[in-house]
């Protein structure tokens, strides 16, 4: 008789609200009381000792695309492993070259004033362009070490001091520096070492399911553990990939709860608001023009765009989209194009991201610098990956429990030079639904 699923204890539907039912005919959920029965109660309608024609294939609407977690974690980055909770890391950008003037300099005056002064010292050359190709020399500066605005006095060399005032905006550059043979050496400006943090956050999820259930949830017998344990472990992987994109960083020192941060809201990632307006064929090549231009040097990777399906149907529709898209191919479960850049860096790397799409992120497309120096997955000492845990379950016990337990992080060096979010993209043709 125990082997009988019809043989359950009938109680309130596990179940409420609209769209949720136990099995039973369309709007009629299995009601009845806390008896044992051997009937299939069916509102009224009782059709005694008959199993239900129930179909036993769930349809996993979550789908499985992580397409972030397998780049971070399966792909050409850096692992760095640590069992802390908060993992630290340092940058040390270079000093500016280019700063503005904040004021209005006359035609041969000497006195500079600019939007950021550390960048020079006495000696440095000075060069302003759109002032006449003006060049000197920095006698005098003000203001040094303040992290902010300034003055110089400039010596202009010999026929190259300014043919026009120099007007607040201006661009000021500093191209080297000279001195005096045997001069006593003056200390160039060295940008501090910033150190920045991240957090580790821990993930946890868990089942727990009872052998009556594993047998008669589907109606045909036997252990479904295995089919809810990987169902479990595709839900995993998505609340994990939507952290990654859109984690905001925090830390509750008292109960060790924390939050990492993700590519949307990475420290100094570059942020541009759209305004709304469907995006057109030159400013999405501005876009690609202000992530590409970085400092020297490093391993820059390729240039990813991950977009909504919104945003891609818009790049579709650009005026020389047929000369400048390429179909690709498909890598970590989703399907790639290629826009074919002619800035000499590298083609664009074109992602619809379905994650994007799901949390109704029409508006949304984010650029990304794959820098393997430069974008880390960081890894916990204790589960590495997502891992499974049996539970401990009584001698005897009537049901099966477990976990999956997944703690990690991640960190972006130079997220200013990496990392280009633009959002609030309007919609090309209407709304999306």
């Amino acid at each position: 008789m125990a082997s009988d699923p019809n043989l359950v204890a009938l109680g309130a539907p596990q179940f409420t609200g609209a769209g949720h039912s136990l099995i039973g005919f369309a709007g009629n959920p299995v009601m009845g009381t806390t008896s044992i029965s051997r009937a299939n109660i069916n509102g009224t309608v009782a059709r005694p000792l008959l199993k239900p024609s129930f179909e036993s294939d769930i349809y996993l609407i979550n789908g499985d695309t992580a397409a972030l977690l397998a780049l971070t974690q399966r792909g050409p980055f850096a692992q760095i492993e640590t069992d802390a909770d908060i993992h630290e890391w340092t940058e040390d950008r270079m000093p500016p070259e280019k700063t503005t003037a904040t004021g209005s300099t006359a035609v041969g005056g000497t006195s500079l004033s600019v939007t950021y002064v550390d960048m020079f010292i006495v000696g440095a050359t000075v060069w302003v362009p759109d002032a006449g190709d003006a060049y000197g020399r920095c006698s005098a500066v003000t203001g040094a070490g303040t992290g902010g605005p300034g003055t110089l006095t400039v010596a202009w060399f010999a026929g190259m001091a300014p043919t026009s005032a120099i007007t607040a905006g201006t661009a000021v550059y500093c191209i080297g520096n000279t001195q005096a043979e045997y001069y006593v050496p003056v200390s160039l400006p060295i940008t501090d070492k910033v150190q920045k943090y991240c957090v580790m956050q821990e993930f946890t999820f868990a089942q727990e399911l009872s052998k009556r259930v594993q047998k008669s949830k589907f109606q045909i017998g036997g252990d479904e553990l295995a089919f809810e344990r990987e169902k479990l472990r595709k839900e995993a992987e998505l609340q994990i990939e939507k952290t990654k994109w859109f984690g905001q960083q925090s830390w509750a020192a008292g109960t060790g709860i924390g939050t990492m941060e993700g590519v949307y809201y990475a420290t100094g990632a570059r942020r541009v608001n759209f305004g709304a307006v469907a995006l057109t064929q030159a400013a999405f090549l501005d876009a690609i023009d202000r992530l590409r231009r970085h400092r020297y040097g490093g391993e820059l990777g390729e240039t990813w765009a991950w977009c909504s399906t919104s945003v891609r149907r818009q790049l579709s529709q650009f005026p020389a989209a047929n000369l400048r898209l390429q179909v690709g191919e498909e890598r970590y479960g989703i399907n790639i194009n290629r826009w074919i850049s002619d800035d000499g860096k590298g083609d664009v790397i074109l992602t619809t991201s379905p994650i994007f799409d799901a949390l109704g992120r029409d508006d949304l497309m984010i650029l990304m610098r794959m820098d393997p120096k430069a974008i880390f997955n960081v890894r916990s000492a204790l589960y590495p990956s997502l891992m499974w845990t049996d539970g401990v379950v009584p001698l005897n016990g009537s049901w099966d429990t477990g976990a999956y337990f997944f703690r990690g992080s991640q960190l972006f060096k130079d997220a200013f030079g990496h990392i280009e979010v633009i959002y609030n993209i309007g919609a090309a043709s209407g709304t999306l639904i």
